[in-house]
């Protein structure tokens, strides 16, 4: 997904995910989060100002299925009022795992994002 520019008039930033998912590895251990993050892209780098990691077992809705599509779903809310100083500040959606490779398949990948002012 695509950074999602915060505009500078949010106080908030709700986020809602959701995706179906095969499992990356035949049992729980070490499968891949999904991470929420507040990025600075000043310049074209990306400096990682706040993030959460959203484990995609727990994510599970109806209880995880080994080597089965799952499907998942997660929200949270972000304070932006200390954030306020990055001219470039952006809000981001990825996958995180220690380590190569995923070997994951996803399909149906929502994300809403609702700033509140």
């Amino acid at each position: 997904m695509p950074p999602f520019t915060v505009p500078k008039q949010y106080h908030y930033l709700y986020a809602e995910v959701s995706a179906d998912i095969n499992p990356a590895l035949p049992d729980s251990a070490g499968q891949p989060s999904f991470m929420l993050a507040l990025i600075n892209e000043k310049n074209n780098g990306k400096d990682y100002l706040y993030w959460t990691k959203r484990d995609r077992v727990l994510m599970t809705t109806n209880g995880y299925r080994r080597r089965q599509c799952n499907f998942v779903s997660t929200n949270d809310i972000f304070e932006l009022n200390d954030y306020k100083k990055y001219d470039s500040l952006k809000f981001d959606v990825s996958l995180f795992r220690q380590g190569l490779p995923i070997h994951l398949k996803m399909k149906n990948l929502e994300a809403a994002i609702y700033g509140i002012k």
